[in-house]
């Protein structure tokens, strides 16, 4: 409010999907009093009303409903789930010899949460068929019970195809998560002769299970609806007459509802086998500026996964309508199919890292009291990808004087494709997308204005992972300074400036930009392979004769593979405060502080994109036609420029006392622009701060080692700056979690 956004509907995230329903008849325009063959209901107190239907609705033309029709999904959501966690720990330590040592570490872990999520809605790509002989079907045979009077349906009635609704009467879908996770450590270390030592095996383990209640079955959901006696589902019947955004005042009988509800699960998992040898010498022989210190070693491990999708999802049990005859591969209402997938890799590697002290105290050199280079080398192949990635890195620390360090860095990086990029089988998303090519012809045609009020459809695009996936490379340069003046003493201060280029980013191109690439290519003769059409129907030429563009058909999928696209470079400078203050008979305090300072995160483009932004640059494309997440980012989204914590903390014998503040600096948000200037929404700075005070039990008695802590989380209760998101905020920067009282009790044995 009292900003240049007061009012703007951009903030209006309610949804199209409501109880209310859109429809589309099998008939003609002018066969109904609506004169169109797609509507959707609303109260009858409404504008724009064309039809009267029962119990105070009304049905209007047209396949969006207006904005004040839409529906709250958060309505029935929990923002934060209930949940319990488990954890228990063993450590085993055994001196074989007084050089050599056996060791041994097991944990476990167990959480079990739920949520209420939103109501579910039906894809608007998977479209429900409504046979006419329906019970509830308003257009009906002649004589069907519910058959609207004031039409020239035919005698037989006709077919309704229900394109959007949202099935609020059947309630939240239910979320339980269950999660368990195992990791074994054992080894041997010690000393040869004059070499240290550590060689062991690691494993470990996390599976989850997603339990999904309150589902609705495509298949069972239509046979409801489809039968010819009253117990038939019923979708005419809107949702509540005053307040339209939330609930549903005229639900469908229980009885109903549970003829078509159904559990989901996914259950998916990781493991970790880990072999190790390494070993160290602090002075494999003597420098003039100290001794050179080694590391070496070599390690083998195996990643593995798994994801396992309920059946009505992997391709198991599909959903065929049975009055269009359209197939679909997921029975689940709103979840597009999704296969089961698993993959595994082994991974072998090599490291040795040198420690050079090429001056030291004792050498007297002037400003120089002691500089050490660092040298270190790894070698790592994967055997499903075929690929052997080789990085070097070079440090230096040049100490002036005591307590002046310089330090710098420069290193070579990677990282591989992780299982799924490599083993997905092909994952199916539906996503409402703006068809531009069919845009394209409608402004051409005077439909409508330009791209921007461009109509979105729900369009299937298709993920796949490859394993011609090629390592990400990175490249670091890292200069810092360490100052620990001598007097005060306790104090420390860093400053650090770092650059990261990364280059061969693994990611997918993305079907809006896909279908972007598309107009431009059919606007200069070619056309996008990715974006898979359908023959051109007799609609579709009569739309595009006259244009630019030949005819095309309706997306049929889009294919958005992994591939390695784009680079990257950000830069920026981290600094710190460390304050162990001098005891002065208070007890003890440090202050802790660290501030990041982001300077640039420039992402660029690969060739696809770069062919968008040229002909955007040159006006081939019009603005309207946005490729985002290029250019410079800072302080878009998620990359705020500043970013604070710190920590005053306190201790005088079994007492401890802390308080912690963060700092998040604000960032625009590209979703929201004002209507006159063009600029993005601002989203607040934002600050919290957590306190806290224990008392731990030190005596000879059975309470020895107790800890009885009391804390408050966000202490003034700031709420997370207003966002055009999900919940309202950037969970990704901020937490909508008040003020939070916390009392724990803990006995170490």
């Amino acid at each position: 409010a009292g900003t240049a956004f007061d009012g703007d509907t951009q903030f209006n995230n309610n949804s199209t999907s409501t109880p209310f329903g859109q429809f589309d008849i099998q008939a003609s325009r002018s066969a109904t009093p609506i004169n169109d063959d797609d509507f959707y209901l609303q109260p009858d107190t409404f504008s724009g009303c064309r039809m009267a239907f029962p119990g105070g609705l009304c049905a209007r033309n047209g396949t969006t409903p207006s904005t004040d029709t839409r529906y709250n999904v958060n309505f029935g959501s929990d923002l934060f789930s209930e949940k319990d966690r488990y954890n228990a720990m063993a450590l085993f330590n055994y001196e074989l010899t007084p050089d050599i040592e056996f060791y041994f570490e097991g944990s476990y872990y167990r959480s079990k949460s739920q949520r209420n999520n939103s109501a579910t809605a039906q894809l608007s790509a998977v479209p429900i068929g409504i046979s006419r002989d329906a019970y509830w079907n308003p257009f009906g045979p002649v004589g069907s019970p519910n058959r609207l009077a004031g039409t020239t349906i035919s005698a037989s009635g006709a077919d309704v195809i229900m394109e959007r609704m949202r099935y609020v009467d059947v309630g939240p879908r239910r979320i339980e998560n269950t999660k368990e996770s195992w990791r074994f450590v054992g080894g041997f270390k010690g000393s040869l002769g004059s070499w240290d030592f550590d060689t062991g095996f690691l494993y470990s383990e996390a599976d989850s299970v997603d339990l999904a209640r309150n589902r609705i079955s495509n298949t069972l959901l239509q046979q409801a609806i489809n039968r010819t006696t009253p117990d038939a589902y019923n979708p005419f019947n809107g949702g509540c007459l005053v307040d339209v955004s939330q609930g549903d005042c005229t639900p469908n009988p229980q009885s109903v509802i549970d003829t078509f509800t159904v559990d989901v699960f996914r259950k998916g998992g990781t493991s970790l086998a880990l072999a190790d040898f390494k070993v160290s010498r602090p002075d494999l022989f003597t420098l003039p500026g100290g001794d050179l210190g080694i590391a070496a070693g070599i390690e083998w491990r195996r990643e593995s996964f798994y994801d396992d999708r309920d059946p009505r999802l992997d391709g198991t049990i599909t959903f065929t309508d049975s009055v269009t005859g359209a197939f679909v591969g997921s029975d689940v209402m709103g979840s597009s199919p999704s296969p089961d997938t698993n993959g595994s890799r082994n991974v072998y590697s090599a490291y040795a890292e040198l420690l050079v002290p090429l001056i030291g105290p004792d050498m007297n050199v002037p400003l120089v009291y002691e500089f050490n280079i660092q040298a270190a080398g790894r070698l790592e192949r994967f055997d499903d990808i075929k690929e052997t990635a080789a990085v070097p890195r070079i440090a230096a620390a040049w100490t002036v004087t005591p307590g002046v360090l310089f330090r710098g860095a420069w290193s070579q990086g990677f990282r591989a494709p992780n299982l799924v990029q490599v083993n997905d089988q092909g994952t199916t998303r539906v996503n409402t997308r703006d068809d531009y090519v069919v845009c394209q012809a409608q402004v051409e045609q005077g439909i409508i204005a330009d791209l921007g009020a461009c109509g979105g459809r729900g369009t299937v695009s298709l993920r796949t992972g490859t394993n011609q996936l090629k390592p990400e490379d990175t490249e670091s340069i890292n200069l810092g300074v360490v100052f620990q003046p001598q007097f005060i003493p306790g104090l420390t201060l860093t400053a650090d400036y770092w650059q990261v280029t990364q280059n061969g980013i693994v990611g997918v191109f993305g079907d809006d930009n896909a279908l972007a690439l598309d107009l431009l290519r059919r606007l200069n003769g070619s056309t996008n392979p990715n974006v898979i059409r359908a023959t051109p129907d007799t609609d579709d030429i009569a739309l595009f004769t006259g244009t630019s563009l030949a005819p095309a058909g309706q997306v049929v999928q889009v294919l958005d593979p992994y591939l390695n696209l784009d680079s990257r470079k950000s830069k920026g400078w981290d600094f710190g405060l460390v304050y162990d203050v001098p005891e002065f008979g208070l007890g003890q305090f440090d202050l802790r502080f660290n501030a990041a300072r982001l300077k640039s995160f420039f992402q660029s483009a690969g060739p696809d994109g770069q062919e968008l932004l040229d002909a955007i640059a040159a006006g081939t494309l019009p603005a309207e036609v946005g490729v985002d997440g290029l250019g410079e980012l800072l302080e878009i989204e998620g990359r705020p420029k500043w970013r604070f914590s710190g920590s005053l903390n306190w201790k005088s014998g079994g007492w401890r006392a802390n308080l912690f503040a963060r700092y998040v600096g604000k960032v625009y948000d590209t979703s929201v622009t004002q209507n006159d200037t063009g600029e993005f929404y601002r989203v607040d700075d934002w600050f919290v701060m957590n306190a806290a005070i224990s008392y731990t039990i030190n005596n000879d008695t059975a309470l020895d080692g107790t800890r009885i802590k009391f804390g408050i989380n966000n202490l003034f209760d700031k709420d997370p700056p207003l966002a055009d998101e999900t919940y309202g905020f950037f969970s990704e920067l901020h937490s909508a979690r008040g003020r939070q009282f916390i009392v724990s009790i803990r006995k170490e044995l």
